[in-house]
């Protein structure tokens, strides 16, 4: 059936369906965007003193040598743009455990 020959009723519930479809699409690409930028730490370093620093879930976190949280820092009051993997290799002295 030509779209001309549809009713104003079915027009309607064609554009609904086609919204709904498009906003589907739009939540699931946002979705699969956050859940691989929450997911695991992108960096992380060990001080000489046994610290442990992690970038996890945009924020800088500070442990000591048995894990324990002594700072929680947002990264965007750091003032270090993303990508951060670059900020375990600017500090010192660390060095870097993992990438």
């Amino acid at each position: 059936m030509p779209i001309s020959k549809l009713t104003d009723r079915q027009k309607s519930i064609l554009l609904v369906a086609l919204l709904a479809t498009l906003g589907i699409v739009v939540a699931i690409n946002w979705a699969s965007r956050r859940v691989a930028d929450l997911y695991g730490p992108s960096v992380l370093a060990q001080a000489t003193d046994g610290r442990v620093w992690l970038m996890l879930n945009h924020e800088l976190h500070v442990l000591d040598r048995h894990g324990t949280s002594l700072r929680r820092t947002p990264v965007r009051t750091l003032g270090i743009s993303r990508p951060s993997s670059a900020a375990a290799e600017r500090a010192s002295p660390r060095r870097s455990c993992c990438r």
